[in-house]
C-alpha cells in the first residue's frame, strides 16, 4: 500500500468563522452523546452497540488526565449556517480523542479515535482534528499515534492514508454486521519516524 510521507500529505484545513477547535471541557458530554448518536445511527463506522451514555462520557472527561489522554471537538461558530446549527445539536460536529497505553513499555504509544458529523464531512474537520491531536503527542513524547477502522470505510481510510497513516495490520472477520464479517484495519502515524519507515 503505498502512503504519502508527510510533505506529501494533504494541507491542514484551518477553522473558519463556521467551525472551530477546542480543548473538552467537563459540560460537554451531553453533547457529545448526541454528536455519538449521530454517527453511531449510521451504522458504518463504529463497531459498538451504540454511544456511552451522558453520564459515562462527563466521568471519562473528569477522569482526563491531560499527559495520558486528550478530548478535542470541532464546534460550530458564529458564521456557521442556520441550517448546519439545526443539525449539530449542542453545537459540536466532531471529535478526537486518544489515550496513551496504559503499560510503562507502551507509553510511547497513543491509541486514537476520531470522528466528524456527516454534514460536515469532507470540509477539513477531521484532518483539523488529526492535526491537534498530532501536536498534542509530540508536546507529551508520543512516538505513535494508532487507530483502528472498518475496512469498509473508504471515506475515513483515503483521509488517514493522505494524512502519511500506514496499514500495519489487518483484524480478519473482526466485526459482525447484517451481511457478514468485516475486516478491521490497524493504522498509524509516528511523530517521529525513523529512517525506512514508509513502504
Amino acid at each position: 500500500m503505498s502512503v504519502p510521507r508527510p510533505s506529501e500529505a494533504a494541507p491542514v484545513a484551518t477553522p473558519s468563522p463556521a467551525w472551530s477547535l477546542r480543548a473538552a471541557r467537563a459540560g460537554d458530554a451531553d453533547a457529545w452523546h448526541a454528536l455519538q448518536a449521530t454517527i453511531y445511527a449510521e451504522g458504518r463506522a463504529f463497531v459498538g452497540d451504540g454511544p456511552p451514555s451522558g453520564g459515562a462520557l462527563a466521568a471519562r472527561l473528569r477522569a482526563l488526565d491531560p499527559d495520558q489522554g486528550t478530548v478535542r471537538f470541532a464546534e460550530l461558530g458564529s458564521g456557521a449556517a442556520p441550517a448546519d446549527r439545526a443539525a449539530a445539536p449542542g453545537g459540536l460536529i466532531g471529535w478526537v480523542e486518544a489515550y496513551r497505553m496504559g503499560s510503562r513499555r507502551l507509553q510511547h504509544v497513543a491509541v486514537l479515535t476520531v470522528a466528524v458529523a456527516p454534514r460536515w464531512r469532507g470540509r477539513g474537520v477531521g484532518r483539523a482534528l488529526m492535526a491537534e491531536l498530532a501536536t498534542w503527542g509530540r508536546r507529551r513524547g508520543v512516538r505513535k499515534l494508532q487507530l483502528h477502522v472498518r475496512a469498509g470505510n473508504a471515506e475515513a481510510i483515503a483521509l488517514y492514508q493522505r494524512l502519511g497513516y500506514a496499514l500495519e495490520g489487518v483484524l480478519r472477520d473482526q466485526v459482525a454486521g447484517d451481511g457478514g464479517f468485516e475486516d478491521e484495519w490497524v493504522m498509524a502515524l509516528p511523530l517521529d519516524p525513523p529512517e525506512g519507515w514508509w513502504p
